[in-house]
C-alpha cells in the first residue's frame, strides 16, 4: 500500500486581492479544509502503521541475526572438525609408542594438533609441552544451541508448562552418548549465582520447569550444557531470553494415551482404572449440570493436579453417591472450574472430594512379585492409612512411616523397588487388586461367588465408596464399576502372557490357600487377602498379618493419571 494521496489546497488569499477575488478564494479555501484534514489524518495513520512494521522488521532482523550467528558458529565448528578428524588418534591417554605428524588427539576436553614427531607419545602430555598446539574452536562435545523458547519469546507459560529445549547431543566421537545435562536460568545474562540450577541431571534435550520456579511477567535468560559418556562436558550454550506470562497455567501435562489391557506402560503393564482423591473442597455447590467453580485444598500454581478437558468426579464426603461428573475447564491457584455433564442425588453440599481416574500399572512379575513376606510382624493394628479400599499408595506409605522393615516387611519391600527407573511402587489396596485381577484373570473357569467377610473398618473415606454389598468382587471404586462376580464373569484373559503359566501371569495353583496380600487392613489381626487357586479363584477373604509362608504373595503396582 502506497502513501494515501493528499489533494492540494486552492490558492491562498493575498492582501492585494480585489474584494470579490479575496472572497472567492476564501470560500474555496475553507470548503477544501475538511477534505484536506481527512487526507492528512489518513497520511498520519499510514506513517504510524509503517513505523510499527519497521519496528517488527527490526525485531525479526535481530532474531534472524542471532539465529544466523548460531548457525555460523555451528558451521565453523563443523568445518574445523572436518579439517582434522581424518588424523584423529583418539584420547591421548590411550596412546603409546611413536607418533608422527599429521596427528591430533583429545585431552582434557580439548583437541590438540601434533607439532613435532614423537618417539614416545606417552611422555609428552598435551598442554604441558610444546609438542602440541591446541586446535581452537574444536571441542569433544558440541556446544548445545537453545531452541525453545525462541529468543525474545513473550507470554511463555500462559497455556502450557514452561519447557526449555535445545538441539540434539553431538560429539566428535561417534560412539559417545549423552549421559547428563545441566540447565541454568537467571534474571540477567550473568550466571555466577543463577536463580535456577538443575545440577547434573539425567541426559535430556528438554527440561520442564517445576511449578513455582518461574515468576509471572519476568524476563529470564537460560543456558544448558551436555555431558558425554567419556565424562566430558560441552561448553555452555549461548544464552537466550524469554518473558513469562502475566498468569502462568496451573495444568499438568496431558498424560500419554492409555494402551490396551496387559500392554506395556510406564515400567509395567496396564491393568485397569480406579478413581482416587486428589483434593477436597468446602465450597457450597448445588448438584446439577453446567459450570461449577470451586475452591480446593491444593494450590495448583505450586502443585498442578489436572489438565484441561480431564474427567473429574466431585463426590460428597458425607455420601459419595451424591456427586457430579464433568470436565476441567480451568485451573488457577486454588480455583478449579469444571463443566458438569451428569450428577447423582439432589440438593447441595459444602464438603466435597475431588476425584480423578488413575491407571493401575502392574509390575513385571520377575522384579515386582514376592513371596513369603508378612504384612506385619505381629497380628496387631496397622496405621489408620491402611483402612482404605482404593488408596494403596496411602496405605503402603502409612506402613513404612509407622515402622521399619522388620515391622512392615511387605510395605518396605515395595517401596524399595526400582523397576524401569520408577521408584513409586506400592502394595495394591483391595479394589486396586480386584481391578487388575478381574481384567487379567489367569485361570479358573468358575469364579468364587461366596460372600466376602463383613467389613470391620469404615472404608468410606477420602471420597471412596465403602461396600454396598458383601458379594465377592463387587467394586464401586473401579472405572467402570465391577458388579459382583458370577460363575463366568470375569472370564479368563485371552492375553497369552497373562494366562496361567505365562511370563506375567498372576499365580494360579491347584492347592488351596495360595494368594495375594493387599494393603487393605480388615481388622487389628488381619488384612484383606485374595485367593489365587483353582478352588477359590479371586475370593476376597482375610489372612493373619504375620503370615509369611510360601502361599502368601504380593504384586507391586504403581499408578499414573489418565
Amino acid at each position: 500500500m502506497s502513501f494515501p494521496p493528499i489533494t492540494p489546497l486552492p490558492a491562498a488569499m493575498t492582501p492585494d486581492d480585489e474584494p470579490d477575488v479575496f472572497s472567492a478564494k476564501s470560500y474555496a479555501h475553507v470548503a477544501a479544509q475538511a477534505q484536506f484534514v481527512a487526507e492528512v489524518n489518513a497520511g498520519g495513520a499510514y506513517i504510524d502503521a509503517q513505523v510499527l512494521l519497521v519496528d517488527a522488521d527490526r525485531v525479526a532482523a535481530q532474531e534472524a541475526v542471532g539465529d544466523a550467528e548460531n548457525q555460523v558458529a555451528l558451521a565453523t565448528q563443523q568445518a574445523e572438525i572436518a579439517g582434522f578428524v581424518s588424523h584423529d588418534k583418539g584420547p591421548w591417554s590411550t596412546l603409546a609408542g611413536a607418533l608422527n605428524k599429521p596427528a591430533s588427539v583429545s585431552h582434557g576436553g580439548l583437541f590438540w594438533l601434533l607439532a613435532n614427531n614423537l618417539a614416545n607419545v606417552a611422555a609428552s602430555e598435551p598442554g604441558m609441552t610444546n609438542d602440541w598446539t591446541r586446535i581452537p574452536g574444536v571441542t569433544e562435545v558440541a556446544t548445545p544451541i537453545n531452541a525453545i523458547p525462541a529468543q525474545g519469546s513473550v507470554n511463555v507459560g500462559a497455556t502450557t508448562a514452561i519447557v526449555l529445549s535445545a538441539n540434539v547431543f553431538g560429539s566428535i566421537y561417534t560412539a559417545d552418548t549423552h549421559t547428563a545435562s545441566q540447565w541454568q536460568m537467571h534474571t540477567s545474562n550473568a550466571f555466577a549465582f543463577p536463580m535456577y540450577d538443575s545440577g547434573e541431571v539425567a541426559a535430556s534435550t528438554s527440561r520442564a520447569l517445576a511449578p513455582g520456579v518461574a515468576a509471572v511477567s519476568t524476563l529470564y535468560f537460560w543456558r544448558v550444557r551436555y555431558k558425554s559418556s567419556r565424562g566430558t562436558w560441552s561448553a555452555w550454550s549461548r544464552s537466550t531470553s524469554f518473558t513469562t506470562a502475566a498468569a502462568l497455567n496451573s495444568y499438568v501435562p496431558v498424560p500419554t494415551a492409555t494402551p490396551a489391557l496387559g500392554a506395556a506402560l510406564e515400567g509395567g503393564y496396564y491393568g485397569g482404572m480406579v478413581w482416587q482423591q486428589i483434593a477436597t473442597c468446602n465450597t457450597a455447590l448445588p448438584l446439577g449440570t453446567g459450570a461449577r467453580t470451586m475452591t480446593i485444598s491444593v494450590d495448583m500454581h505450586v502443585t498442578p493436579l489436572v489438565y484441561a478437558g480431564q474427567v473429574v468426579e466431585v463426590r460428597s464426603l458425607v455420601d459419595p453417591t451424591y456427586k457430579f461428573t464433568g470436565t476441567v475447564t480451568g485451573a488457577a491457584g486454588t480455583s478449579l472450574s469444571i463443566n458438569c455433564t451428569s450428577f447423582g442425588g439432589s440438593g447441595s453440599g459444602a464438603s466435597w472430594s475431588v476425584n480423578v481416574r488413575y491407571r493401575v500399572i502392574v509390575s513385571p512379575k520377575a522384579s515386582g512379585e514376592t513371596h513369603s513376606k508378612a504384612w506385619k510382624n505381629a497380628n496387631t493394628a496397622g496405621p489408620t492409612g491402611t483402612q482404605t479400599l482404593v488408596e494403596g499408595w496411602r496405605a503402603t506409605t502409612a506402613m513404612t512411616a509407622a515402622g521399619d522393615a522388620t515391622t512392615y516387611p511387605l510395605a518396605h519391600w515395595a517401596r524399595g523397588l526400582n523397576i524401569g527407573g520408577y521408584t513409586d511402587w506400592y502394595i495394591p489396596s483391595r479394589d486396586e487388586f480386584e481391578t487388575m485381577w478381574g481384567n487379567l484373570k489367569p485361570g479358573g473357569a468358575a469364579n468364587n461367588m461366596s460372600a466376602r467377610p463383613a467389613a470391620v473398618r469404615n472404608y468410606q473415606n477420602l471420597g471412596a465408596y465403602a461396600d454396598a454389598t458383601a458379594a465377592n468382587g463387587a467394586n464401586r471404586n473401579s472405572d467402570p464399576n465391577r458388579a459382583a462376580y458370577t460363575s463366568g464373569v470375569p472370564a479368563i484373559t485371552a492375553l497369552a502372557p497373562w494366562i496361567s503359566g505365562g511370563a506375567e501371569a498372576f499365580r494360579y495353583e491347584v492347592s488351596t490357600g495360595a494368594g495375594y496380600f493387599t494393603s487393605t487392613e480388615h481388622s487389628d489381626s488381619s488384612a484383606v487377602f485374595v485367593q489365587a487357586d483353582s478352588v477359590n479363584p479371586g475370593m476376597q477373604t482375610i489372612a493373619n498379618k504375620s503370615g509369611a509362608g510360601p502361599s502368601t504373595s504380593a504384586r507391586a503396582i504403581r499408578r499414573s493419571m489418565i
